[in-house]
């Protein structure tokens, strides 16, 4: 949460007027930065999206003999570490978004006059939000699911399981 902004001290007046300034800027520069993680969280999905596919279509399209069952095997231990780590990447860029919306909503709640917050855009509000990161994980597991079962069954097919 911010806390200690210049001119954050609500004594009247000319003081309020520092204080309006200081949290306009301070939500222009989070809105910002909301926006910013949420493109690269989108750029991770996309990038993930293209990973998951190719690793699925690599598992699907191994032959049948003994050779095979080392390259899925060494498939899925690789995709397991890029969605493992991806995992994390996504995780650190939506804990950023949620961060920087309770930061919003703290220059919401504590705008001088009703009027005041009620002035700023609609969508400043909806930022502002709760981004939850459960259905980022709930997704990223579901996917993962369907691209390991691809794997272990290539493999059960080859007797290896």
């Amino acid at each position: 949460m911010l806390t200690n902004l210049p001119g954050t001290e609500a004594t009247g007046g000319a003081a309020d007027r520092v204080d309006q300034a200081a949290n306009q800027f301070a939500l222009r520069d989070l809105v910002s930065l909301y926006q910013q993680q949420g493109a690269a969280v989108n750029q991770l999905w996309a990038m993930y999206a293209a990973t998951t596919f190719a690793a699925g279509l690599f598992a699907f399209n191994v032959g049948g003999n003994n050779q095979a069952a080392i390259l899925l095997i060494a498939g899925a231990l690789g995709f397991l570490f890029f969605t493992v780590g991806h995992g994390f990447m996504v995780y650190h860029g939506v804990k950023r978004m949620q961060l920087a919306a309770e930061d919003i909503t703290c220059i919401l709640a504590t705008s001088q006059a009703d009027i005041e917050a009620k002035s700023y855009p609609k969508v400043v509000h909806y930022l502002a939000g709760k981004v939850r990161t459960d259905h980022a994980v709930i997704v990223h597991v579901l996917i993962d699911a369907c691209v390991f079962a691809m794997f272990a069954v290539q493999l059960w097919r080859l007797g290896w399981l």
